[in-house]
């Protein structure tokens, strides 16, 4: 398997996007001084990782995540807190299904989502 991985110094805040077969010796890697750019920025720790079959799906998405789009993309990711419900709760009112919702979220009598009325 490989990996994307996003590290991030505790430091000075900024992160690092990279990939590698193994994430965790990468980490060490990084945190020990032998990358060039990571160096200088010490200590780093893992914020984010993704798990890929193939080396060159690994690189065309770690590729994609330096891209402009990646980097906002990464932004949201990192700014949601793990197990988020978007502040929704179980007695918060009806949910937004949003445009694409799940199947549980659909009406099967009429492929619709249920309205805000419906018991």
């Amino acid at each position: 398997m490989y990996y994307v991985y996003v590290i991030k110094s505790a430091v000075y805040g900024t992160r690092y996007v990279g990939s590698a077969e193994n994430a965790p010796h990468r980490l060490y890697e990084h945190n020990d001084g032998r990358c060039r750019y990571t160096s200088g920025r010490r200590p780093w720790k893992l914020v984010y990782q993704e798990e890929y079959a193939t080396r060159s799906e690994a690189m065309q998405r770690e590729k994609y995540l330096k891209s402009g789009i990646g980097r906002e993309l990464l932004d949201k990711i990192l700014s949601t807190p793990a197990g988020s419900s978007n502040g929704r709760t179980a007695g918060s009112g009806p949910a937004y299904l949003g445009s694409n919702p799940s199947p549980a979220g659909v009406d099967k009598s009429n492929g619709s989502a249920p309205s805000a009325h419906s018991p």
